[in-house]
């Protein structure tokens, strides 16, 4: 295994830890859950599997599962050291990260409405972390929607931002919203992923993107690192809605890590990255594990009756419809699969028993994966950043608000070394 040795901006000698580790214990994480049958680790993990099997999805989903589950498995307590970026928190802000600080005084009182909430902290945080771009001239807001970040840019630096949006929808109302907010911000309706969409970063200082999904993010910083954007400040999301069946690294040094360490990765690996639900509410969250418990129960139907041995998945439901009771949801996925419900009550109960029973499991399964989601998660942060420190550019990782606002709060804050100063 590489030096333990901690060296908080070294990104490659971190990533290759994330990677031994990751490689070292996939028995753990690499699996599909929804396909097992029982815990996988009975022989390697006696104890820790005899433990799950007292836990309920309650006890599992509390807080300190990580930490109990640390009692069984040692080094989940140095995989967790080597998430822990906390102590170079971006922007300098305080933990609450509490949005009515000085940053924001001047800005209108009525300039968040129709923003959510926690999308207008996550929006007022990544803003409050730009750090040296805020000294930007021009700005691209890229996958910019109604351009809420922009519009935010723009008011609290007076430089002008261009917003990229493919929905022309989206577009509109974003320019309405730029009006009546009277700044300079102007919407361009683009698809970020076509080969065209480099241009608009021509004369731009800096690029910006909160949130933008998989393939949108890493176009973004090809695109800059191909035309030597001066500034360019992301926060990822949704590594896994990506084109690539296989990931395949996007620096030169993760992909010599990846055949070094014979670790291999498809888009269901990835997901793990994006798992936490931390910021659902208690209404949501029950409306999440009624919706499992119904889909694993109809999914043992849907096996008996194709003649199936995998998971079979189904189109998103309306929270809704989860109303209506475990028959009507199953009517309701037959039809979604071409197929037609028959069962009596006596088996509908059954399968709504067997769909707990296996939410239960799901839940035991989870509870040792997500030991390795931030690992993962930082493990594909610090790929982009290192793509982009091959890229001539001077990065910095690390968090601009706390995961009670949103658990995606890894940012990248890139500047290509023509453009560094020493201030």
């Amino acid at each position: 295994m590489p030096n333990n040795a901690r060296d908080d901006f070294n990104y490659a000698h971190r990533l290759e830890q994330l990677t031994y580790l990751l490689s070292e214990h996939k028995a753990l994480w690499q699996f599909a859950t929804f396909n097992q049958s029982d815990l996988p680790w009975r022989e390697n993990y006696p104890e820790l599997c005899d433990w799950l099997d007292s836990q309920s999805v309650t006890d599992l989903l509390s807080d300190d599962t990580q930490a109990r589950i640390g009692q069984f498995l040692p080094f989940v307590s140095q995989i967790v050291a080597l998430t822990q970026l906390d102590d170079f928190t971006l922007g300098g802000l305080t933990p609450s990260m509490e949005k009515d600080t000085a940053e924001f005084t001047s800005v209108p009182v009525h300039f968040s409405h129709g923003i959510g909430g926690r999308k207008w902290q996550q929006i007022s945080a990544f803003f409050a972390a730009l750090g040296p771009a805020k000294k930007a001239e021009n700005y691209l807001e890229w996958c910019a929607g109604m351009g809420h970040l922009g519009r935010l840019v723009a008011l609290k630096t007076s430089s002008s931002v261009h917003s990229l949006e493919w929905q022309q929808a989206l577009c509109d109302k974003g320019r309405t919203l730029a009006q009546k907010a009277n700044v300079q911000q102007g919407f361009v309706c683009d698809d970020a992923l076509a080969a065209q969409s480099a241009t608009h970063l021509t004369g731009k200082d800096c690029a910006i993107a909160l949130h933008a999904c998989g393939d949108l993010h890493t176009a973004l910083l090809r695109a800059a690192g191909k035309v030597k954007t001066p500034q360019v400040v992301i926060s990822p999301c949704c590594y896994h809605l990506t084109q690539d069946a296989r990931y395949v690294g996007l620096s030169q040094f993760c992909q010599a890590n990846l055949i070094q360490y014979g670790l291999e990765l498809d888009k269901d690996d990835l997901k793990l990255a994006v798992k936490q639900v931390a910021t659902a509410g208690a209404r949501e969250q029950d409306l999440r594990e009624l919706e499992l418990t119904y889909r694993l129960g109809f999914d043992t139907w849907l096996r008996e009756t194709l003649n199936a041995d995998n998971y079979i998945p189904l189109p998103s439901v309306k929270k809704s419809q989860l109303n209506q009771g475990f028959e009507a949801f199953c009517h309701w996925a037959a039809e979604q699969k071409n197929q037609l419900f028959n069962a009596t009550d006596e088996q509908i109960a059954q399968f709504l028993a067997i769909g707990k029973q296996r939410r239960t499991l799901l839940a035991r399964l989870e509870a040792v994966r997500s030991c390795f989601r931030r690992a993962m998660e930082l493990w594909l942060v610090l790929d982009r950043a290192l793509f982009m420190q091959e890229q001539g550019y001077q990065v910095e990782v690390g968090l601009f608000c706390a995961a009670q606002i949103t658990p995606r709060n890894y940012m990248l804050r890139a500047v290509f070394e023509k453009y560094v100063t020493t201030e």
